[in-house]
């Protein structure tokens, strides 16, 4: 079984023939098949520098990168960003947040393998831009016919059609014309707030803005709304759940 075929799967003998592997990544799935080491396998030696002669430069790179996204985030939580950080891609939000630390700033928590210093530096490249490019919508193709001789009919081909009935569109789903990086996207129509008819006003809470008691607000209004629309159903089995419950209706 190749490495390929054996993603996945749990294996209490696990048979491996490490000395075929082309790269560690084959290794690793090859052993993290077994369930348990005494049912671990090694049919033969193998080269361990697949293992200990380090990784390519560009999964190396990537490591560092998501290390300094993980830098990134954190800041970010704690408020300590400069604002010049930004970027809609991982490109350019790594290389705006290098050209403000700085080449040499390296996060405390960055592996010792994975560390740059003046010997083994990483130097900050220039800003790729992105490729333009554009998802085009499917066109509709001509039948043809089977060959020269046939008398007009569709192909086997063009006669199969899609069995859609199994797909169902997510509520609000709108379909793509166009799909593209480089087109702005419309902006969505604002909903329009409802109000109460006149004479009646909505059960509810206000919103707090100085304690943000939304979240409690929230909970309180159902409770509020099944205790003034179900008041008998509220008094014959709410006071028995708790004595929260039976506080409240009766402070209510």
């Amino acid at each position: 079984m190749t490495d390929f075929a054996s993603q996945g799967r749990t294996r209490p003998n696990n048979v491996c023939d490490l000395q075929n592997c082309q790269t560690h990544h084959s290794v690793y799935t090859f052993l993290s098949r077994g369930s348990a080491l005494e049912g671990t396998i090694i049919v033969q030696s193998f080269d361990s520098g697949k293992l200990t002669g380090g990784i390519a430069g560009s999964l190396r790179q990537k490591f560092r990168e998501l290390e300094l996204l993980d830098e990134i985030t954190k800041m970010r939580y704690l408020g300590t960003i400069s604002p010049k950080v930004s970027g809609i891609t991982r490109n350019e939000l790594v290389h705006s947040f290098r050209q403000w630390k700085g080449e040499k700033f390296v996060p405390k928590t960055m592996h010792s393998a994975l560390k740059w210093t003046a010997v083994d530096p990483f130097p900050i490249e220039k800003l790729a831009q992105d490729v333009p490019w554009t998802l085009v919508k499917a066109t509709k193709t001509q039948p043809t016919n089977t060959d020269e001789g046939s008398s007009g009919k569709k192909s086997e081909k063009s006669q199969v059609k899609k069995d859609l009935t199994a797909f169902v569109l997510a509520q609000g789903s709108q379909p793509l014309q166009i799909v593209s990086n480089t087109t702005k996207p419309q902006r969505a129509k604002r909903l329009k707030v409802s109000k109460p008819p006149a004479g009646k006003k909505l059960v509810g809470f206000p919103w707090d803005s100085v304690n943000h008691s939304c979240a409690y607000d929230s909970l309180l209004t159902v409770l509020l709304t099944l205790y003034t629309e179900c008041r008998e159903s509220w008094i014959q089995y709410m006071p028995g759940q708790s004595q929260s419950l039976t506080d409240l209706g009766e402070i209510v």
